[in-house]
């Protein structure tokens, strides 16, 4: 479990200060190395588990499909780490992790699949990789494992019918041969993306039919076999440390540079944008949940823009043309 130290009233003022230098520095670059799935090993609740379905609790991820479980060491009946209805075992980084079913092998739950989101903290931009990482731990409370799960990244919320999520093709999935049976560690499932620009939502699930969907019995379990619930007889997987992280270094399809300057950061009362003009561009300002808070249509290549009614906090701008992202930075409002 990772240690998190609390700095004291006398240090937050160098603690600020500190935040901001490491913003002014980052504010040339694009960002890579971030991670932009926000609350991604599950920290972050509005409250503690106790029933089946509490992914809300973790916002801002959501059940897209389904009732993905919470799992938070404060959590109760049955929804507590390292010891649960869906079997146990610790987290891979911190207190919590998320459960949900790939399928189900019950002639009473005709659908067993779920499917959990979140937004992303900013678009994607445009031909650019990104590498897509989650973790698998097998739910021991199941009686089948499987194989097949993946990620997909869209612009904006997938439909929440099974129809229609079936259609999508995972841009990420894992491609082993062997089951996932690992009980006691996690697997890393990852792979890379190059964007068409704009994604902004991450999902997670199993995008296969039942009829492409391998499984394979597992002997044992949290759950003895006799008294199991139909719930358990199917696939299910914890899932742990999510990330979607850009990576220019390997770089096929690199995004053309697009010159974005962004001052003063700290800001207050308004900012100055400086980019080369071009028509249809816009700038747009989301919040650290990714959420948009302010957009605007560029008119020339240095421009003034009020933010003085955004609460203090971090932002991340970006620039777009015709709803693909060009470039990005980050910005204080004090």
């Amino acid at each position: 479990m990772a240690i998190v130290g609390r700095a004291g009233t006398g240090h937050i003022e160098m603690k600020l200060l500190l935040s901001i230098t490491v913003v002014i520095m980052c504010c040339g670059s694009s960002l890579a190395q971030e991670n932009l799935v926000p609350n991604p090993s599950f920290e972050e609740n509005t409250s503690c588990p106790f029933s089946a379905g509490g992914l809300w609790r973790a916002e801002p991820w959501r059940s897209i499909y389904g009732s993905v479980d919470y799992y938070h060491e404060c959590g109760i009946n049955g929804f507590g780490i390292p010891i649960s209805v869906g079997g146990g075992g610790h987290a891979l980084t911190g207190q919590a992790y998320i459960g949900l079913a790939l399928r189900s092998m019950s002639e009473v739950i005709v659908e067993g699949k779920e499917y959990a989101g979140v937004p992303l903290l900013f678009p994607l931009i445009a031909e650019t990789k990104y590498r897509v990482a989650f973790h698998v731990s097998f739910g021991d409370s199941s009686w089948y494992a499987g194989k097949n799960i993946g990620a997909y990244l869209s612009i904006g919320e997938l439909p929440d019918d099974i129809t229609s999520l079936l259609s999508f093709d995972p841009h990420i999935r894992y491609e082993g041969e062997q089951f996932l049976t690992d009980k006691e560690g996690w697997t890393l499932i990852e792979g890379t993306y190059v964007a068409q620009g704009g994604e902004n939502f991450l999902t997670i699930g199993n995008f296969d039919a039942d009829s492409e969907t391998e499984t394979v019995f597992v002997e044992g379990g949290g759950v003895l076999k006799p008294n199991a619930p139909d719930y358990w007889k199917g696939v299910y997987y914890f899932i742990d440390d999510v990330s979607v992280v850009e990576d220019r270094d390997v770089g096929i399809g690199k995004v053309e540079e697009l010159h974005f300057g962004l001052w003063p950061i700290p800001a207050m009362e308004s900012i100055t944008i400086e980019t080369e003009y071009r028509p249809n561009l816009e700038v747009a300002l989301y919040d650290m949940a990714g959420r948009e808070v302010f957009s605007s249509s560029l008119q020339s290549s240095a421009q003034t823009i009020n933010i003085g009614h955004l609460p203090a906090g971090m932002y991340v701008a970006v620039l777009s043309q015709k709803d693909v992202a060009m470039a990005r930075r980050k910005l204080v409002v004090e």
